[in-house]
C-alpha cells in the first residue's frame, strides 16, 4: 500500500497533534520502504524541535547565582557621596565627566575617593607630605582629604599640593615657602589625565578608636587599649610590678637586720661603727624607695 502525500495537503493542517500523528505514520511506514514522501514533508519531519516559547537559548550558559542568605550579604559600594556639600557634588560632576571622556585611571581613583566617608579620607600631616615628596620635586601631590600643619617641622620646601582642604597654618607655611595650594578644579585644568602627579593618602588607622580594636584587653599577646570609666586610684590600674617591688623591699630589710644581728653578736665593733652601718643601710633604703617611686 502506497501513501501519496502532497506537501500542501500535509502542511495545511494547523493542529500540532494532527501533524505529529502524520509524522509518526510516515516514519513508521518509511521503515518498510513502501512510502513516497516529498522532500518538503521530510524536511518538516527532520526539523529539530524548538522551545515552546521565546527564542532558542543556550541552556548551558543560563546558570544561577548562589547568594549567601538569599542575597542579604551582597556587596555594595558608593556611587555618590553621602555629603550634601554642593562644592563636593560639583567636583563629583567634574570628575564623572573626566572619567567618561578620558578613561584615565587616575581620574577614576579620584572620583572613587570623593565618594568615601570621612573616616576613609584621613588627614595628612605636613611632615608626612614632605617625607613622601622627597626626590619628587616638580610634581604635584594630590590628597583627597585635609592637609594639616606639624609644628615639629621647621623647614618646609616649595611644594605643589592639591587637597580638598588646608588648615590655615598649613596653607600659610606652604605658600610662604614658595609652594602652591591647589583645588581639584585647578588640578583638572593642569593635569586632566593625572600626569606628573603623586597620589597620596593619610594614615587610616591612626585614629584613637582603632587602638581599642582587636583581641580583648588582658588576653595573651593582646595590645588592645581597654575602655575604662575613668582614670584614678579606684579604677583599672596595672599592678603587675607591685609584688616584685614589695619583695625587693623585704629582701633589703632582711639583709640589714642580718648584718646588724651579726655585728652585735660578735661584738667586734664599737657602737660608733654600728651607728655608721645602720646609717648606710638607711641610705640604701631611701635610694630604693626613690627608685620605686620613679618606676
Amino acid at each position: 500500500m502506497e501513501i501519496h502525500l502532497n506537501s500542501e495537503d500535509f502542511l495545511s493542517y494547523n493542529l500540532p497533534h494532527v501533524k505529529r500523528h502524520f509524522c509518526h505514520v510516515l516514519v513508521k511506514r518509511k521503515s518498510s520502504g513502501n512510502d513516497v514522501v516529498e522532500p518538503s514533508v521530510m524536511d518538516f519531519i527532520n526539523k529539530p524541535a524548538r522551545p515552546k516559547t521565546g527564542p532558542v537559548r543556550n541552556l548551558s550558559v543560563l546558570t544561577g547565582i548562589d547568594l549567601k542568605a538569599g542575597g542579604k550579604s551582597k556587596k555594595t559600594k558608593r556611587t555618590a557621596p553621602k555629603s550634601d556639600d554642593i562644592y563636593l557634588k560639583l567636583l563629583v560632576k567634574l570628575y564623572r565627566f573626566l572619567v567618561r571622556r578620558t578613561g584615565s585611571k587616575f581620574n577614576a581613583v579620584i572620583l572613587k575617593r570623593l565618594f568615601m566617608s570621612k573616616t576613609n579620607k584621613p588627614p595628612l600631616a605636613l611632615s608626612r607630605l614632605i617625607t613622601y615628596m622627597k626626590g619628587k620635586e616638580g610634581k604635584i601631590a594630590v590628597v583627597v582629604g585635609t592637609i594639616t600643619d606639624d609644628i615639629r617641622v621647621y623647614e618646609v620646601p616649595a611644594l605643589k599640593v592639591t587637597a580638598l582642604r588646608f588648615t590655615e597654618t598649613a596653607r600659610a607655611r606652604i605658600e610662604k615657602a614658595g609652594g602652591e595650594c591647589l583645588t581639584f578644579d585647578q588640578l583638572a585644568l593642569r593635569a586632566p589625565l593625572g600626569q606628573n602627579t603623586v597620589l597620596l593618602r593619610g594614615p587610616k588607622n591612626a585614629r584613637e578608636a582603632v587602638k581599642h580594636f582587636g583581641p580583648a584587653p588582658g588576653v595573651p599577646h593582646s595590645h588592645t587599649k581597654p575602655y575604662i570609666r575613668s582614670k584614678g586610684r579606684k579604677f583599672e590600674k596595672a599592678r603587675a610590678m607591685l609584688p616584685l617591688l614589695i619583695s625587693e623591699v623585704v629582701r633589703v630589710i632582711e639583709m640589714i637586720r642580718f648584718h646588724l644581728r651579726w655585728l652585735i653578736r660578735t661584738q667586734k665593733y664599737s657602737l660608733f661603727f654600728l651607728r655608721n652601718k645602720a646609717l648606710q643601710g638607711h641610705l640604701e633604703m631611701v635610694e630604693l624607695m626613690s627608685t620605686i617611686r620613679e618606676s
